[in-house]
């Protein structure tokens, strides 16, 4: 059963030469002919990083940007998306992030001057495209439900540049992205739309420059050449020299992939594990943890990018996937695996399926992998160089009895400075969204201290929102959930009811407000309306005075409750220091200000 609403929208940016281009559907396999190819090249990587005491920390990172160029990378919290779970695609990747909200491009160029994107947005009341001009050092826009193309940045008399890769130097010609929306069904398709995969790194089948070629590279898995399958893996004699993880030399046998913190929450609905060379003799069970990271990716080029192992605990936790490698999947060859999530309630005593809401950097980690039926699996990594500044994303690292006890970037590992931005572990993520219907609503609103119903322009009862997802869903009442913004209840004071637009679509929520108390200046609430994976906030204002003190609002969160009664009842029995905001009544803290406080609560 699934736990929570899968509720779900996105935005995604096309990276092609054009939005033609980018569209045409590229059904690209990694096959073991190519994973045997690329071998012999990881070879050479792999011997020279293979020491006594494994890894080795990596050196200068190969420059990637070259001088005098224009320049900039994906917003920071987006995703780049292509594949579908069958495994086609388009040539190059698009940019995932969630409508409505601001995205922000950051100008990575080496020449000087000053800054100028051409960029466009989409005018409802015309329906056209406004171009329009920022001289800003980075631009940040807000793109609705429908799709531009990427902008184009000159820094002074060198570009223009766009996100496709096609050319970095300067005057070269730009090339043509998109930003489209998924749910319109453009670039992908009804079907495509509905499983599209995400990464936190370039992963197409051309690389940036708009080579088409299989943008991968041989990383770990298949037997060296002189494998023999009748010795045990772990004989001395055996060959490991094919294997990065798994049954290898270092015993690394946990691969991984991070995500950065995203702009907005998404919902992550499965996740998915792209293997090539595959060969197993019996069926196999494989696992993936989910696991957020409270203080974000590690970075390149030292040796913090390693992720204690102490952070991967129960608390840190967000789901666990477990996936079965059949030997029918041996005829393909290189199957996409999907890991279903799941979560053990203690108090249910048993699993459940979840769809969990991700507002953090996360790691995913498989482990499993090292088993002696698996005589060949691949993983793959990008041929991709590119140092976005979100820190390390490719990691492997070690188990025991399926607890991992080390993590580390995979780019320690490279002492030629090259460097690999990726591996093939995917997501599925919904990208949800909740905007007001009305273009001019504010987000605020103020009540008369008398009271009464909130009306938009003096007209329209209610709060007007609207919501929808890739699969043409709208948001509806039942999916709306109310609260505070700290997800605790509303103050008695007012009153939120939700119920279908039947006129304007989405929801309306009708707020109604008592009376300001006598004696009380001002109040506010800042009201959450929230599905899985997106939320809005509303600040319902009464009296004058903005952020003055609220009366008996004892430990200043803008609102009276229960904890401001316990903060006064602590001042009175000395375990508190005394303030003035406890004393209400005047006089002294006593049972007096104890009792006004809960009276205030009751709106007496």
């Amino acid at each position: 059963m699934k736990k929570s609403l899968l509720i779900a929208a996105a935005v995604v940016v096309a990276l092609g030469a054009n939005a033609q281009q980018a569209r045409s559907k590229a059904g690209v396999k990694a096959t073991g002919v190519v994973a045997t190819q690329q071998l012999k090249d990881a070879k050479i990587e792999h011997r020279t990083a293979q020491r006594a005491n494994g890894p080795v920390a990596r050196r200068d990172m190969k420059r990637v940007v070259p001088a005098n160029s224009a320049y900039y990378v994906r917003p920071v919290g987006t995703m780049y998306a292509n594949w579908d779970n069958e495994g086609s695609g388009y040539i190059m990747p698009f940019i995932y992030s969630t409508p409505y909200y601001e995205v922000t491009w950051r100008n990575m160029s080496t020449a000087t001057g000053t800054p100028s994107w051409g960029y466009k947005i989409f005018n409802s009341e015309t329906e056209t495209r406004d171009s329009l001009v920022s001289n800003e050092r980075d631009l940040t826009v807000t793109y609705g439900y429908e799709y531009e193309d990427v902008p184009a940045l000159m820094m002074g008399r060198v570009g223009p540049y766009e996100l496709s890769g096609y050319s970095l130097k300067s005057g070269a010609a730009a090339s043509s992205g998109v930003l489209s929306v998924i749910n319109s069904q453009e670039p992908f398709g009804e079907d495509m739309a509905s499983n599209l995969l995400c990464s936190a790194h370039y992963y197409g089948s051309s690389d940036r420059f708009g080579t088409q070629q299989y943008g991968w590279t041989y990383y770990s898995g298949a037997p060296g050449p002189d494998y023999n399958p009748d010795l045990p893996a772990t004989d001395p004699n055996q060959d490991r020299s094919g294997y990065w993880f798994g049954r290898n030399w270092g015993g690394f046998n946990v691969i991984g992939t991070g995500f950065e913190k995203p702009n907005t929450p998404y919902v992550l609905n499965n996740v998915y594990m792209w293997v090539t060379a595959l060969n197993v003799t019996e069926d196999v069970d494989l696992e993936a943890r989910v696991y957020r990271l409270p203080d974000g990716l590690p970075q390149y080029c030292d040796s913090a990018a390693v992720v204690n192992p102490e952070l991967l605990n129960d608390e840190n936790l967000i789901a666990t996937g477990r996936t079965t490698i059949t030997t029918d999947m041996n005829e393909d060859g290189s199957p996409i695996l999907k890991f279903d999530l799941f979560e053990y309630d203690p108090e249910l005593g048993m699993e459940y399926e979840v769809t969990p809401e991700v507002d953090d950097a996360i790691i995913i980690v498989i482990t499993g992998l090292d088993q002696d039926a698996i005589v060949g699996l691949s993983g793959l990594f990008t041929t991709d160089e590119e140092d976005e500044g979100i820190g390390e994303v490719t990691y492997i690292g070690h188990s025991e009895s399926g607890v991992v006890t080390a993590l580390e970037g995979i780019n320690n590992f490279f002492t030629s400075g090259e460097m690999k931005c990726g591996n093939s572990i995917f997501i599925d993520a919904s990208r949800p969204f909740l905007v007001y219907n009305f273009a001019d609503e504010t987000g605020e609103y103020t009540f008369p201290n008398e009271g009464g119903k909130y009306m938009y322009a003096g007209q329209y009862e209610g709060v007007n929102i609207y919501g929808g997802d890739q699969y043409g869903n709208t948001v509806a009442a039942a999916d709306l959930y109310v609260s505070l913004e700290d997800d605790s209840e509303l103050p008695e004071w007012l009153t939120v009811t939700v119920a279908d637009d039947t006129q304007y679509g989405g929801v309306q929520a009708k707020v109604e407000c008592a009376a300001l108390p006598e004696g009380t200046t001002y109040r506010e609430a800042k009201v959450k309306f929230s599905i899985n994976g997106g939320r809005l906030i509303y600040t319902f204002k009464q009296g004058e005075g903005g952020q003055q003190p609220v009366v008996g609002d004892v430990d200043g969160n803008g609102r009276v409750d229960i904890a401001d009664v316990n903060a006064v009842i602590n001042m009175m029995l000395g375990r508190a220091e005394a303030t003035e905001a406890g004393d209400v009544t005047g006089g002294g803290i006593d049972i007096a200000d104890v009792n006004a406080i809960i009276n205030i609560m009751l709106g007496k």
